[in-house]
């Protein structure tokens, strides 16, 4: 059972309030990708209070990981991330339902595991998972939101969200299916600056808790970047 008081500075802003606060609590999420942005979109939901959490994830913590990964230690080295990520939400949050899937989004099993989410965060550097995210989205009617980190440079969208008008854009809408990993480029391939990966996570959390709460996201037709060599933001519209 929730306890409003862990929650009341955020309940305190007027968009919010216990109405809102009940509906994170009631919802049911999915991070595919428990790296450096699944680990900032993790600490974020649930802080935030948002009640169900899945984590999916194949790989094990790695010691070049932690300069971006920021739930992991050095202890952790070796370790299913899934595993020591859900060990860190109950540390923070005992009430909060946490399961596991320790393995990586493939076209075998993606429709074993996409189901009975109200939203899917993005947290990969996988195009291939993105692609599927964004064809399964539109069969199971579930919004996602989409992240990227790379360089000195990252994006934040809102997928499959429906709006007023009855409109709603995918990742396709943006970027090519026929995109492969050695076209975008991965941090493995070409690195990353820890503190964008943070802010990316943290805007695609800020987006997923309005479309939770029925709060008009705001990257929704349109692409928000982050330039963190110039420290800059805007937007890229369809």
């Amino acid at each position: 059972m929730m306890d409003f008081n862990r929650f009341e500075r955020q309940m305190k802003l007027k968009e919010i309030g216990e109405v809102v606060q009940q509906k994170w609590w009631n919802s049911k999420v999915l991070v595919v990708g428990v790296g450096g942005l699944g680990s900032g979109i993790i600490q974020g939901l649930v802080g935030a209070g948002v009640g169900k959490i899945t984590l999916m994830d194949g790989d094990r913590v790695a010691l070049n990981n932690l300069h971006r990964q920021w739930l992991f230690h050095e202890t952790d080295v070796g370790r299913l991330k899934v595993e020591v990520a859900a060990e860190w939400i109950k540390k923070h949050n005992g009430e909060i339902e946490v399961e596991m899937i320790d393995e990586f989004l493939t076209s075998e099993n993606i429709e074993n595991y996409l189901s009975g989410f109200d939203l899917w965060l993005d947290g990969t550097d996988d195009v291939q998972a993105k692609l599927l995210m964004d064809q399964w989205a539109v069969q199971l009617q579930t919004p996602w939101i989409f992240g990227a980190a790379e360089q000195w440079d990252g994006q934040v969208s809102v997928f499959n969200y429906q709006e007023s008008n009855g409109r709603s854009f995918r990742y396709v809408d943006f970027f090519s299916p026929e995109l492969n990993r050695s076209m975008v480029g991965s941090c493995e391939l070409r690195g990353v600056f820890s503190s964008v990966v943070y802010i990316i996570a943290m805007e695609q959390v800020s987006e997923a808790l309005k479309v939770l709460g029925n709060l008009s996201p705001n990257h929704v037709g349109k692409m928000f970047c982050w330039d963190g060599w110039e420290s800059k933001a805007y937007s890229v519209s369809l």
